[in-house]
């Protein structure tokens, strides 16, 4: 629209300029043959404008004027709110640009209840933030619960991620032998594993039989072998017992023949 009254504005002016070009070319011949006259004799010693008549006025303000006012340029300049198209438009141009300022989530650095300390990606420490659980996709949280060592490492992308995380873990950390047996708290079993690759004594741990369900030739070898030796055992108390009972009634006769022999040389005693 503005373009098209700009490009009627020009229209009218050429025509107003083509009026005033004319009107200027008449008064050029009518004062060209006014020096001519002045030539001849007669009596106009000065030039003088000729005005048009009343109606040559009334018919020009009427083609005038009525343009005129259509290209009045306005003294100040006034805002033109675009239509909903155009704000739709633009929304769409500008919406994308915005998106540059999506916070992703580069690390969980420290918990407190159910809240994390999230480190942004490419933002300094002062924007560091706690957030609730909620707020932190469960792939991230999950991750970081499953170790809370792994509190400020890289938080993983993708679950994809978390799945080659953990391949590698049981990778670094394969079971060479199952040590020994106990009852842990609700009489869940744990087994003392001794890792491969790992001498130190104090790098030995225990473990619950969830985390050695892959090695379950281990598992069934070291249960034989538990149960052999307790078996053993068994037996050896057993022995050990018999043993004491036999002790025990060995004593009882000594004590017994002791007592006899005291006793038949208190009566040898009395006859002397």
């Amino acid at each position: 629209k503005i373009e098209a009254t700009k490009n009627e504005s020009e229209s009218q002016k050429k025509k107003v300029s083509e009026i005033t070009s004319d009107k200027r070319e008449g008064q050029e011949q009518t004062d060209k043959i006014t020096e001519a006259k002045a030539q001849e004799g007669d009596v106009i010693k000065t030039k003088r404008e000729i005005k048009p008549t009343k109606k040559v006025q009334e018919q020009t303000k009427q083609i005038i004027e009525p343009k005129a006012k259509e290209v009045d340029v306005p003294k100040t300049k006034r805002q033109i709110k675009p239509t909903k198209k155009v704000q739709d438009q633009t929304k769409k141009i500008i919406e994308p640009k915005a998106k540059d300022n999506v916070y992703n989530i580069e690390a969980l650095l420290e918990k407190k209840g159910s809240k994390y300390l999230v480190k942004w990606e490419n933002y300094s420490e002062d924007h560091d933030s706690w957030e609730p659980k909620s707020s932190i996709p469960s792939f991230i949280s999950k991750y970081y619960e499953e170790d809370l060592l792994r509190l400020g490492e890289p938080a993983p992308l993708n679950n994809e991620q978390i799945e080659e995380s953990s391949g590698s873990e049981e990778d670094d950390f394969e079971v060479e032998n199952i040590l020994k047996k106990r009852n842990a708290k609700k009489g869940k079993v744990e087994y003392l594993i001794k890792w491969k690759n790992f001498d130190n004594p104090e790098d030995n741990t225990w473990e619950p039989a969830g985390n050695i369900e892959g090695y379950t030739k281990l598992i069934d070898e070291f249960e034989k072998k538990l149960a052999a030796d307790e078996k053993i055992i068994e037996q050896e108390k057993q022995k050990m017992e018999a043993t004491k009972n036999e002790s025990d009634s060995q004593k009882k006769k000594v004590n017994e023949i002791t007592s006899d022999k005291r006793e038949g040389q208190e009566q040898t005693d009395k006859i002397t």
